[in-house]
């Protein structure tokens, strides 16, 4: 595993979704410590109302799967109609979702949880950087 480096920085908006409170705090955090500007959101229909009202403003989002009121899945299948190409990280604890099911939804990375922050960091910085 690589280390988080300077190489993992940034200054994009990133939408972080996850209905754990102690997940999205460690991200935000995570993410803001790297210069990051991070829009919390604690369910997918919430965060797609916050995407909704600006969708411009986010260049990334990180989502889990299993949430109430939407699935990681069916957020990233309306914000693609939204912002085709939108670059989204699928993070989850979840068996029932696949890396393979997940690309051909559009989703550009799937990981598997628990990720440690060092992770997260590497893999948002090459999705930013290959959706360039």
């Amino acid at each position: 595993m690589k280390k988080c480096t300077s190489q993992n920085t940034g200054t994009e908006n990133v939408l972080f979704v996850d209905d754990e409170e102690a997940i999205t705090r460690l991200g935000k955090l995570s993410l803001e410590r790297l210069g990051y500007s991070v829009t919390v959101a604690s369910d997918g229909q919430k965060a797609l109302m916050t995407f909704v009202a600006n969708p411009e403003r986010f260049k990334l989002v990180v989502t889990d799967q299993t949430m109430p009121n939407m699935t990681g899945t069916t957020l990233a299948r309306e914000l693609l109609k939204l912002k085709p190409g939108l670059p989204i990280i699928l993070c989850t604890g979840s068996t029932s979702i696949s890396a393979e099911s997940c690309k051909a939804i559009g989703i550009s990375k799937f990981m598997s949880k628990p990720c440690r922050p060092t992770e997260l960091a590497q893999v948002l910085r090459e999705v930013l950087d290959q959706a360039k």
